[in-house]
């Protein structure tokens, strides 16, 4: 074996230090939750501050999962609190733009409406509704069952189609205030009504796994 091939095979020694940070990011993105919210209930100029912390905080979601697989820093603390921080931003963004400008009674978006259309409500109403009823499954698989459900690659799909979809409401609803650009707005409607159809795909799918999971222990 030459020197070369050596010094590949050898692992480099990650700091102790370095395998805190992604944890750290995760707890700096639930930090953001309150502010964001916050700024997307105020003037366009604050809404867009918001959207650009959400923005800041879905980076944060990749980032920190990026670093703890490089750094082999993968924590029973971040596996069980990023996926529900993920839920928690999309949902807290969600209520806050609702809040800000309510449902316009359109089913698309129109030209001078201030609020989300019909499409985007339902679907918004949808992913939450489908988000709170998976985390109860999981929840009733981890302590009952003593199992888990796997995460599936189309899940993270629509994690980052959830987070698209809805900080694209808050762009088109809280920052562009007054300005709505149509087609933009139909845009995000457009993304968050695949989010919500993969969503609900999703959730049917654990649904099934657990129902199969509490026959096999008799449940």
């Amino acid at each position: 074996m030459s020197k070369h091939e050596h010094k590949r095979q050898i692992k480099p020694q990650i700091k102790p230090w370095l395998k805190r940070v992604p944890n750290c990011i995760t707890l700096a993105r639930g930090m953001l939750i309150f502010p964001i919210t916050f700024l997307v209930l105020g003037t366009p100029l604050e809404a867009f501050c918001g959207w650009f912390l959400f923005f800041v905080a879905c980076v944060g979601d990749h980032l920190d999962g990026y670093l703890a697989r490089r750094w082999q820093a993968i924590s029973m603390f971040g596996t069980a609190f990023d996926p529900i921080l993920d839920k928690i931003l999309v949902l807290a963004l969600f209520l806050a733009v609702l809040a800000r400008g309510g449902v316009d009674i359109s089913l698309l978006p129109q030209k001078g409406g201030h609020g989300m259309s019909v499409i985007a409500f339902l679907c918004a109403s949808l992913i939450v509704t489908r988000e709170i009823i998976v985390s109860g499954l999981r929840e009733f698989i981890a302590q009952k069952l003593k199992r888990s459900l796997p995460v599936t690659k189309l899940a993270k799909y629509k994690t980052v189609l959830q987070m698209m979809g809805v900080g694209g409401q808050s762009l088109s609803i809280g920052a562009l205030d007054g300005q709505r650009i149509v087609w933009f707005s139909m845009l995000a409607d457009a993304v968050l009504l695949i989010a919500c159809i993969i969503t609900v795909y999703t959730g049917w799918t654990y649904g099934l796994q657990a129902f199969s999971a509490a026959e096999e222990n008799g449940n």
